[in-house]
């Protein structure tokens, strides 16, 4: 006979409690019992925070003394977990909630905060996890690998005490390897194996990249980390992590910085998000702070989920400001995506979550985007890792992003409640400033697979792509480096200086700022002598490498301009072209000749859409990213407007 829930009653806010019955053999059959409770009335639990792993891999067990089946991840933790002698009270989301049920996940959903809250402990189980080997059976690599995890997880929870203790041994050790490293000036150094001991508990470990998983870390009152038969309580990476100048202090092998500015990048990254995520809660029930849906779902866009709703509904219970999203499994992907990004401009009066959306990545290595959704809607599936200072394909953060407070192309708020069409049109207000130019550097703008052959073809096209001096022969020949007469019109400076700004985004960093008029005038001074050399061939160096010799351009002239940390970063995502009417731009890749420049409403940067004709004849618009435009990113085409110059229209984003 299957087995069969009992309906909750939702009224009463019922949740049911799994009874986890005690063995003496640990490999006895797992025998469990549920429970039915309210919240309000529900004695002392535990809850689980697991990886489900493959649903389709099941194991067996008894449940009210009927058939049941679990992921073999799942019977493994509760095996491990299991007692001798007394029965063990859990919440566990696989067995608790009816999953075939939508209506009943929608409403538990929505009470998985409290029920996280008002637990004794989360048990954050961490292996092992048999789904893992199974998924590995042809890779002898990753097998290897998955052999030794649960050893290096038992390693790394026994350094993490010792460090959080300050073991005299543990410490000497570190402080000798440290001496070793040519370190003689304080501090401590992690070896490999410790080092890896580490990677392997707060980064490899699959839990880390689990959507609920962050949900329940930072909600509840405690957290003990579980592998086999060992524990590791939160506290002891509370405690280490919270005394910067101790945690300050420790490197690791191939490392230049701490321990901790490392850590967001490698080590403790997945561990100190939740950690902050947990003072944030605390501080909104004490201090009244609030957490805001764009945060939350921003600072854990890395995680993982299996249904792509979950990506917003696992999150729901850490934002406390009013959004209006409802937990409903009846709406599709699209729906949910289009509700949440509704909610973010509402409440923000502005459209930061579309023009610096920090789930578009770099053109380059963007991850494809969910296949229907509307332009201006973020795919919040994405599950690209930010590294806000790591090169290559991981890299995800829009440049502009970290740009709110430093540009106001518009200066005024958007329309709210914003208005949508058809579920997928999003209509604003915005200005149409021109269309783009032709692009003469084709191998920066074209996907990898042309970029090579036309390279093939012209080695010294990857050159022209790649150079700032090269650009302006291309547009402007030599003449904006020897004639100051003339006159960049939007701004009414001299066209080098323009230049040169435009190629900066006008700022400099760290941390990011506009440039002040010394730091202008210093720059164009210094970049013209750059530019001079590079034309006259004198930045070429010959270099020797791989057994071969190739000719590089030294700019090492570069590392004197005020601008050059935020040019250097601008010239990998961006390049520079001109509009048909001479504004000059810095273009993301993937636009092309005839795309349109727009300032809109509530945009605190220039909008790149592409035309397109609609079914009724107008004209509609794919929105493609954010861009910048010199003379026109502090409010400029609104005065114009106010000038009658140029024109505030409704536009219609697809």
């Amino acid at each position: 006979m299957a087995f069969t829930y009992r309906p909750l009653n939702t009224a009463r806010h019922e949740i049911r409690l799994l009874h986890l019955l005690p063995a003496k053999d640990f490999n006895e059959p797992l025998r469990c019992e549920l429970d039915l409770t309210t919240l309000q009335d529900a004695p002392p639990y535990e809850a689980l925070s697991y990886t489900w792993g493959q649903p389709l891999i099941t194991q067996p067990i008894e449940l009210d003394s009927q058939p049941f089946n679990i992921t073999v991840n799942l019977e493994s933790a509760l095996r491990h977990l299991r007692k001798p002698s007394d029965k063990r009270r859990l919440w566990v989301d696989a067995i608790c909630i009816n999953q075939d049920d939508t209506a009943e996940r929608s409403h538990q959903v929505t009470l998985m905060k409290a029920i996280y809250s008002h637990c004794l402990a989360d048990l954050a189980w961490l292996g092992p996890n048999p789904s893992e080997m199974m998924e590995a059976e042809h890779d002898d690599y990753q097998r290897a690998q998955l052999e030794t995890r649960l050893k290096d997880l038992h390693a790394g929870m026994d350094l993490m005490v010792k460090i959080k203790d300050r073991d005299i041994n543990t410490l000497a050790g570190m402080k000798e390897n440290m001496e070793r490293q040519g370190r003689p000036d304080g501090g401590w150094m992690l070896d490999y194996e410790q080092e890896q001991a580490l990677v392997t508990l707060f980064r490899l470990t699959p839990l880390w990249q689990r959507i609920w998983v962050t949900q329940e870390l930072s909600c509840a009152p405690h957290v003990v980390l579980v592998a086999g038969d060992r524990t590791l309580d939160w506290s002891v990476l509370f405690d280490f992590l919270g005394d910067t100048p101790y945690a300050d202090a420790f490197h690791v092998v191939g490392g230049h910085g701490p321990v901790n500015r490392m850590a967001s990048r490698q080590i403790f990254r997945h561990a100190e998000h939740i950690q902050h995520q947990r003072s944030i809660m605390r501080d909104t029930a004490t201090k009244g702070s609030v957490s805001k849906l764009i945060d939350v779902l921003a600072r854990f866009r890395h995680a993982r989920s299996s249904d792509p709703r979950d990506k917003v509904y696992g999150l729901l219970g850490l934002v406390t400001e009013e959004h209006g999203v409802t937990v409903s499994y009846a709406k599709t992907a699209h729906e949910v995506y289009v509700d949440v990004t509704k909610s973010i401009i509402d409440s923000a009066g502005n459209l930061d979550i579309i023009c610096q959306n920090p789930w578009q990545g770099h053109y380059e290595y963007r991850q494809p985007k969910m296949p229907g959704l509307p332009t201006w809607v973020p795919d919040f599936s994405c599950t690209l890792t930010l590294y806000e200072y790591q090169e290559g394909p991981e890299r995800l953060e829009n440049i502009l992003f970290a740009q709110r407070g430093i540009f106001a192309a518009s200066t005024k708020p958007c329309q709210v409640p914003c208005r949508v069409r058809d579920g997928k049109r999003l209509l604003v207000r915005g200005i149409i400033l021109d269309e783009v130019g032709p692009v003469l550097q084709k191998t920066y703008h074209m996907l990898p697979e042309d970029k090579e052959k036309e390279e093939s073809a012209d080695p010294e096209a990857h050159h022209v792509s790649k150079r700032p001096e090269r650009w302006m022969k291309l547009y402007y020949g030599t003449t904006p480096l020897d004639d100051r007469s003339q006159v960049y019109a939007p701004t009414g400076e001299p066209l080098f200086q323009a230049y040169c700004r435009s190629l900066s985004l006008d700022c400099k960093a760290y941390p990011i700022v506009r440039l002040s008029a010394e730091d202008v005038q210093a720059d164009a001074e210094t970049f013209a002598g750059i530019v001079r050399k590079s034309m006259a061939g004198q930045n070429l160096v010959k270099r020797t490498g791989g057994g071969r010799e190739w000719i590089s351009e030294d700019l090492e002239g570069c590392f004197g301009l005020q601008c050059w940390s935020m040019a250097s970063r601008a010239w990998r995502h961006f390049c520079f072209s001109l509009s048909k009417t001479g504004l000059m731009i810095m273009l993301p890749r993937g636009a092309k000749d005839g795309d349109v420049l727009a300032i809109v409403e509530g945009g605190k940067v220039p909008f790149l859409l592409r035309p397109s004709m609609g079914g009724d004849g107008v004209v509609e618009y794919e929105y493609l990213d954010a861009v910048y435009v010199h003379g026109f990113m502090d409010g400029e085409a609104e005065r114009l407007v106010g000038e009658g110059k140029l024109e505030m229209q409704e536009l219609s984003i697809i």
